[in-house]
């Protein structure tokens, strides 16, 4: 779909990142009538408040679509080239601000924490045969051995260090909020 044909259906807020439904004329309709129901139901209503994986969707003409993409392709006026990125993490944050059209290994120097890890920082994990933490990274995807470490601070400060000087966001490896 051509991002003129989404301004046609949709108005969206780069300041709050909202989407709202606009009213359509018959020509959109194959009755008149389906047109009078279909804007008594849904004009200037919230659009795209179905979540997936913590991600907003809707449906435009029968087909699915990402909010963020979506509304990227309104404010721009053309589709994302790669990933739409979340830059603070939250997937329901679909502010112009807060959303960067980047290829997939930039998408992945801006992850959150999983919950399983148990040094709190994303690259340093604990090797029980050697009893040591395990700092590493990957860059342009190559895996980089940093070091083994009796300390997990000094692990995380090796991680931190790469991340840094490979040019990691700086929100890499934040604490997942429950919207992300």
């Amino acid at each position: 779909m051509k991002p003129e044909t989404l301004r046609q259906l949709l108005s969206y807020n780069p300041d709050t990142g909202s989407l709202i439904w606009l009213p359509r004329d018959d020509s959109w309709f194959k009755k008149p009538s389906d047109a009078k129901r279909w804007n008594s139901r849904y004009a200037h209503t919230k659009a795209f408040t179905t979540k997936i994986k913590g991600y907003l969707k809707g449906r435009i003409l029968e087909k699915d679509y990402y909010a963020h993409r979506v509304c990227w392709a309104l404010h721009h006026e053309k589709w994302p080239e790669f990933q739409v990125d979340h830059i603070n993490g939250n997937r329901e944050d679909n502010r112009i601000k807060n959303l960067r059209d980047v290829d997939c290994l930039e998408n992945q120097k801006n992850l959150a924490l999983r919950g399983d890890n148990k040094a709190g920082r994303i690259g340093v994990s604990w090797n029980s045969q050697e009893s040591k933490w395990v700092a590493s990274i990957t860059v342009n995807r190559k895996w980089i051995f940093l070091g083994r470490y009796r300390d997990v601070n000094l692990a995380v400060a090796a991680r931190k260090a790469a991340e840094d000087l490979y040019g990691y966001h700086k929100n890499h490896g934040r604490i997942r909020s429950a919207q992300s």
